[in-house]
């Protein structure tokens, strides 16, 4: 998982279709596998909407919460949005905000989403779902996203134990 984050004092993205605008306060970076994670990937599957999550060859797209389409006056996808400073996206698909806030967690019991860096200090409040555009990870590397999470699945679901307390050991103090 890729996070990018504007990079003004405001902390804010200014999103514009047609005549509305709307900020955002994260970006994230996800892969089209984070579909396919055990758990994860069927609650992602039933928040969609409308649309469709990412595809392995996507690029310039994102997702966004219905809260947010309405707010901006989308009401179908595809719908072509700008993210001043940033470039122009495609929205492909809309997220029920209240499904993915409430049941999409990380192993640790937190949100998915960004860290809310409106709030210093704090390294367990996250930005809610309708705060965040969702996009493509490649995307958000080229515009300057950075690694806060990975999602690793062992095809041997009985490794997981064992090779998650390797990992924790082997990367204790990396972040």
């Amino acid at each position: 998982r890729y996070t990018a984050s504007p990079g003004t004092s405001l902390w804010a993205f200014t999103i514009v279709y047609g005549d509305n605008q709307s900020s955002f306060y994260a970006m994230q970076g996800l892969s089209s596998d984070e579909i396919n994670v055990p758990g994860l990937g069927k609650i992602i599957e039933n928040s969609i909407i409308e649309g469709r999550w990412f595809l392995p060859t996507d690029e310039w797209v994102c997702v966004m919460t219905k809260d947010k389409a309405d707010n901006l006056g989308i009401t179908s996808v595809p719908a072509e949005i700008s993210v001043l400073g940033i470039g122009n996206f495609t929205v492909i698909g809309i997220i029920d905000n209240n499904i993915y806030d409430q049941l999409v967690m990380d192993l640790d019991g937190e949100r998915l989403t960004p860290l809310d860096r409106r709030i210093p200090s704090q390294w367990n409040i996250h930005v809610s779902s309708s705060e965040t555009l969702f996009i493509p990870y490649k995307t958000s590397i080229s515009i300057g996203g950075t690694v806060v999470g990975v999602a690793i699945v062992f095809k041997d679901p009985n490794l997981t134990p064992s090779q998650s307390r390797d990992l924790f050991y082997t990367l204790r103090g990396v972040y």
